[in-house]
């Protein structure tokens, strides 16, 4: 062999390890690739202190992998947003938040989401932060603002000062709670809530403590949050007569209000409007008077004598004297009863106030709800699932009704009722088409109501008894 051929052979054997390296590699990269973060995690969880969560060590590992690997493959967004749904710890979010930027444009909005400000020195700070982050300067993904959905406002923080600062920077707000706590003589008031509805047109739910709220206010909400959906008005005095008139717009589905004074003539006027939300699943009305509770009960149109005498047990009945001085029940009247119960009850059921999906109905001051006309209202809403009344006076055969009319009730209060019976109320849980859902029974200072007779009450007191589910199947069971 010459040289020549030789010094070539030698050439292309290295030509060919030099391939076989380059191919080796290319698969171990491509194997790393695969399996990186098995095998990194492995190798840094002897690093990872004790006491971490298991969320912090995977954004660790996570974050190892990115900086280390020369590709830095991303993951699906969609994979991501699935896993941090479960990642419920603040810290844990913004430990994410650090992995890298698609992780941090992930995290941002559920880390922001409801931010907890808890005293004077952070809200200045939040404060700072939010007008810092809007400058026109910095790119949009530092604008935190526009993730916070939710916000709870307690008085002792602040002020309108601090408020009208917050609201610019909040566009996308749609929770707002206002919490009263303290007195203080400076806190947050119509001052500068009237330019909330305009700033936060996103509102889908509502709650204000202790407000004067004007009219213009009022106005206001109804004109630009056209998507508010839960309202609650604890204690708000002077409210206009027309509030639910100005929220016409609105799609409300809850609705609370907590009048300043029971006897205030202008609560009837707005009550008077309440038909005009059919989308109603939600009714709490608390500190009302008696004619105010009346009123969302109109009483059956009135009837002549003989539609009266009709509701009296059958020896009640009129009698009529014949000539031959026997005594005898009057078929033409009778008749004519009979005629008049059923006008009686269509017109009742078309006089009476309707919201189709009302699930939840809360009054006080009931002490002239009787079954004439609790019946009619049991009978237009067939969706209740929750009941709380107090001082009502309908009988064993509301209850009768419920336990066929109202399936899907699953909690039931009724306190100061002087007139059902234990026996009644045991019929109904027993045999009631509701009882499957049933979760809550709950009856205070009802006088013919015995404890002796729920022996499996969860409080057995002479003036409370309460009924969870476990105590209802036991008594249906004994039955």
């Amino acid at each position: 062999m010459t040289p020549k051929s030789s010094v070539s052979n030698k050439k292309n054997r290295r030509v060919k390890d030099i391939n076989k390296n380059i191919n080796t590699h290319e698969d171990k990269s491509n194997w790393e690739t695969d399996n990186t973060i098995v095998l990194r995690s492995r190798r840094i969880k002897r690093n990872i202190p004790g006491g971490v969560s298991a969320t912090t060590a995977a954004a660790a590992v996570t974050r190892h992998f990115y900086n280390t690997t020369s590709h830095r493959p991303q993951l699906p967004t969609e994979i991501i947003v699935q896993v941090l749904q479960y990642v419920t710890q603040i810290h844990d979010l913004y430990t994410c938040s650090l992995v890298n930027k698609q992780f941090f444009a992930i995290s941002s909005p559920l880390l922001w989401k409801s931010p907890k400000l808890n005293n004077k020195g952070i809200l200045r700070h939040f404060i700072a932060c939010l007008t810092m982050a809007d400058q026109p300067q910095l790119q949009e993904s530092l604008s935190i603002g526009r993730y916070i959905r939710t916000l709870d406002l307690d008085d002792w923080f602040w002020t309108d000062t601090e408020f009208l600062q917050l609201l610019p920077h909040v566009p996308y707000l749609e929770e707002l709670k206002i919490i009263y706590k303290r007195c203080r003589k400076r806190t947050i008031t119509n001052a500068s809530l009237q330019y909330l509805p305009r700033l936060c047109p996103r509102l889908t739910s509502l709650s204000i403590t202790r407000r004067t709220l004007s009219h213009h206010t009022i106005f206001q909400l109804g004109h630009h949050c056209r998507q508010l959906k839960h309202l609650a008005l604890y204690l708000c005095g002077d409210l206009p007569p027309d509030t639910l008139i100005l929220l016409k717009d609105c799609p409300l589905e809850s609705l609370l209000i907590s009048f300043v004074n029971r006897n205030d003539p202008l609560n009837h006027r707005i009550v008077a409007d309440l038909p005009i939300f059919d989308r109603l699943t939600h009714l709490v009305l608390w500190n009302t008077s008696v004619d105010l509770v009346n009123s969302l009960f109109p009483p059956p149109p009135s009837s002549s004598p003989s539609a009266s005498s009709s509701l009296l047990p059958a020896q009640a009945l009129p009698t009529t004297t014949t000539p031959n001085n026997s005594t005898s029940t009057s078929t033409s009247t009778s008749t004519s009863i009979s005629i008049s119960i059923s006008d009686s009850i269509a017109k009742s059921n078309r006089a009476v106030r309707s919201w189709p999906h009302l699930a939840k109905l809360l009054l006080r001051s009931c002490q002239h709800l009787t079954d004439a006309t609790f019946i009619p209202f049991i009978q237009a809403h067939p969706c209740l699932q929750e009941i709380d009344l107090h001082d009502a006076e309908f009988t064993d055969a509301s209850l009768e009704v419920m336990a066929e009319a109202l399936p899907q009730l699953a909690r039931l209060n009724l306190a100061y009722n002087r007139q059902i019976s234990g026996l009644g109320m045991r019929r109904f849980l027993v045999h009631g088409k509701c009882r499957p859902h049933l979760t809550l029974v709950t009856l205070q200072s009802c006088p013919h109501v015995s404890p002796k007779e729920f022996p499996g009450a969860a409080s057995n007191r002479d003036y409370e008894i309460i009924l969870d589910q476990p105590a209802i199947d036991a008594l249906a069971h004994l039955d």
